[in-house]
C-alpha cells in the first residue's frame, strides 16, 4: 500500500484526473477498476473519483509497489522528464520539485525496502529533532525525494537514518516523509514528519502557512534600488513590522543547540525593515518543466507572493558584474517560483541559466536557511513560537 499527499499545486481537481496523470502508464479503464475494486481510499474512506480533493488530503493506493510502479512507468524515465503531475509522490520514489515550496507535500511508502544499505544522515544535518519532528539542512546537488528507481535522495537518507536508530523499521504502517521539497540545487532546510501525528501537524500548518520559510539567494544587477519603479511596475508594497503571516512578532535567530538549551536572544523587526512584498502570477509548461511569469493574470496562472529584502550590493568575484544579496520569505510554494519571479523582475539567480542568468558557474545560489514555527501548543516547547537555522 502506498500513500500520496495532495498538495496546494494539485488541489481543487478531481481524483479521477489526478489518477490518470500520477498513473500515467495505465489507461483510464485500469483507473476506474482500481476505483471500483476498492484499491483507492481517500482520507481514509473508498474513494469514488468524483470527489474534488483539498491541500492535505490523502489518497491511499492498496497495490504492491511494483504494480503502482509498472502504472507510473517509473524506472527508466529521464530526472528531467516532466511527469505531468506537479510533485508526484511515489512514497520515497517522487518525481517533482518545488522552490522551497510552501507546499504541504509529505509522502510516505508502504513498502518492505531494506534502508540499511543506503548513507543515513549525517548528525551535522540534523538541525533538531524530537519525537514526531525532525529538521534537516540539505546540501546542493540532493535531491529532496527520488526522481528514479536507483537514486538516493533526503528522504531515503531520512528513512536509512530512523530505521538506524530503531525508531521505524520497513513493514510499519506508516513511513516517515519529508514534508516540504527543495530543487536538487537548492539548499538548506527540509522539514520531515517522523509520526504520523508529527506529519500531520507540519502538513497543516504548511498548508495553512504558520510555517515562514526564508531563503537568501544572489541575483544579477542592483535589485530593488529603483523603489518606486519597481513598486509601480510589479505591485510591490512596504511591509510594516506586523506579521505577514499573523503568527509572531519577535523571531529567535539561534541554532539549536541554544534552542536545546533554552537560551533564546529576541530578535524583533524594526518598523520599516526594508521588506517587499511582490505579488505575480505564475504559469507551469510541464512539457519544458518550466514556468513563465507575469503582472497579471493568465489562462491556468496562479497567484504567487512574495517578499524580498535586499542584504547589500556587491561584485561577482569572477565577472565583476554587480549582484545583490537579498534575503527572501516565501509565502506561497509553486515550482520555481524564487527563480522565476526574480528573474521576471530582471533579477535572475546568479548561475540559474535556465531562467537567464549570463553567468555560468554550475549553478545558482539559493538557500532555504531558516524556518520560524508558529506558538503552536501541539509543537515541543523547544521550537514553538522559535526559528531553526541552517549551518551555512
Amino acid at each position: 500500500m502506498r500513500e500520496i499527499y495532495v498538495d496546494r499545486d494539485d488541489a481543487g481537481g478531481r481524483l479521477d484526473k489526478y489518477l490518470h496523470k500520477y498513473l500515467s502508464a495505465a489507461g483510464s479503464g485500469t483507473v476506474y477498476k482500481l476505483l471500483r475494486k476498492k484499491h483507492v481510499k481517500l482520507n481514509g474512506v473508498r474513494a469514488k473519483g468524483t470527489e474534488i480533493l483539498r491541500d492535505g488530503d490523502t489518497i491511499a493506493l492498496f497495490l504492491s509497489d511494483e504494480t503502482i510502479d509498472k502504472l507510473r512507468g517509473v524506472g527508466d524515465t529521464p530526472e528531467d522528464k516532466p511527469t505531468g503531475i506537479s510533485g508526484d509522490r511515489l512514497g520515497g520514489k517522487t518525481i517533482g520539485h518545488s522552490d522551497g515550496g510552501a507546499r504541504s507535500a509529505p509522502f510516505g511508502q508502504k513498502g518492505d525496502h531494506d534502508f540499511s544499505d543506503i548513507p543515513s544522515l549525517k548528525q551535522y544535518e540534523i538541525l533538531y529533532e524530537d519525537h514526531d519532528i525532525i529538521v534537516i539542512d540539505k546540501p546542493a546537488g540532493e535531491l529532496s525525494q527520488k526522481a528514479g528507481r536507483d537514486d538516493i535522495s533526503i528522504n531515503e537518507r531520512m528513512l536509512a537514518y530512523l530505521q538506524a536508530k530503531g525508531e521505524w523499521k520497513p513493514g510499519d504502517v506508516f513511513t516517515p516523509g519529508i514534508c516540504n521539497r527543495l530543487d536538487r540545487n537548492t539548499a538548506g532546510i527540509v522539514l520531515g514528519g517522523k509520526t504520523a501525528v508529527g506529519m500531520r501537524l507540519l502538513s497543516e500548518l504548511i498548508r495553512e502557512r504558520k510555517i515562514r520559510k526564508y531563503y537568501i539567494t544572489v541575483v544579477e544587477g542592483r535589485a530593488f534600488e529603483n523603489r518606486e519603479y519597481t513598486r509601480k511596475k510589479n505591485a510591490i508594497q512596504y511591509l510594516q513590522a506586523e506579521d505577514s503571516c499573523g503568527i509572531l512578532k519577535k523571531v529567535v535567530s539561534e541554532d539549536v543547540t541554544s534552542i536545546s538549551s533554552g537560551k533564546h536572544d529576541d530578535v524583533e523587526r524594526d518598523e520599516d525593515d526594508g521588506w517587499m512584498d511582490v505579488i505575480s502570477f505564475i504559469t507551469k509548461d510541464r512539457q519544458k518543466n518550466r514556468v513563465t511569469v507575469s503582472d497579471t493574470p493568465v489562462d491556468e496562472s496562479k497567484r504567487i507572493e512574495t517578499l524580498y529584502r535586499v542584504i547589500g550590493y556587491d561584485r561577482h568575484q569572477k565577472t565583476g558584474m554587480e549582484v545583490t544579496n537579498l534575503e527572501v520569505e516565501l509565502l506561497t510554494g509553486k515550482s520555481h517560483q524564487i527563480r522565476a519571479q526574480l528573474a521576471h523582475l530582471g533579477y535572475p539567480l546568479v548561475g540559474d541559466v535556465k531562467y537567464g542568468s549570463r553567468i555560468r558557474q554550475g549553478g545558482y545560489e539559493l538557500t532555504a536557511y531558516k524556518v520560524v514555527f508558529p506558538d503552536d501548543q501541539r509543537l515541543d516547547p523547544a521550537i514553538r513560537g522559535f526559528a531553526i537555522k541552517g549551518r551555512n
